[in-house]
């Protein structure tokens, strides 16, 4: 029997035996990453945070839809919806009031929201900081329309149950602070 072999002198069975050894470690890869695929509903698609949005009649001037997707969050009508799926993948939400008055600034859950209709503060401010238990965020102050300014920020589910530490600071230009609050729940 005539032995087959490789320009480098390699058996054509040694060969076989590695491409084999090769195809199993590419299977028991591809079976380790299946198996720590989320088991629960498939995350918020913008078609179906737009759909609700449409449903329940909400002029949306802010969206969260969390970098997990374990829920999202509409702000509008005065009111933050905060959506989940449930184990038959269908959306439960809970909703907060917020006020109309010049500036809301809360939270539900692990959101906190701002929404700012002062019109000096609209003027001057520049920069947003919002610092909590857990961490900071920091914006420009972006009006969506002339008469107001919207956010929602996602605590990335590093405070357990609600955010009840909060402080919010607006900067003006020359990075002087015009304005403070603490989180009032």
């Amino acid at each position: 029997m005539k032995r087959i072999r490789f320009k480098g002198g390699i058996p054509i069975k040694y060969f076989t035996v590695l491409l084999l050894a090769l195809a199993l470690v590419a299977c028991s890869q591809e079976n380790t990453e299946e198996s720590f695929v989320n088991e629960g509903p498939p995350p918020f698609t913008d078609e179906e945070i737009f759909a609700y949005a449409e449903e329940h009649q909400i002029e949306i001037p802010a969206i969260l839809n969390t970098s997990d997707n374990d829920y999202a969050a509409i702000l509008g009508n005065n009111e933050l919806h905060q959506l989940y799926k449930d184990e038959n993948d269908e959306t439960v939400s809970v909703v907060q009031q917020i006020g109309n008055g010049d500036l809301e600034f809360g939270s539900l859950n692990a959101i906190i929201y701002l929404v700012i209709r002062d019109k000096d503060l609209l003027e001057r401010g520049e920069r947003l900081d919002i610092n909590h238990e857990s961490g900071a965020f920091s914006s420009e102050l972006v009006q969506i329309d002339e008469d107001s300014y919207y956010t929602l920020f996602d605590t990335d589910r590093r405070v357990e149950g609600s955010v009840t530490g909060a402080q919010m600071i607006i900067y003006d230009a020359r990075g002087e602070t015009i304005f403070e609050q603490d989180l009032k729940n």
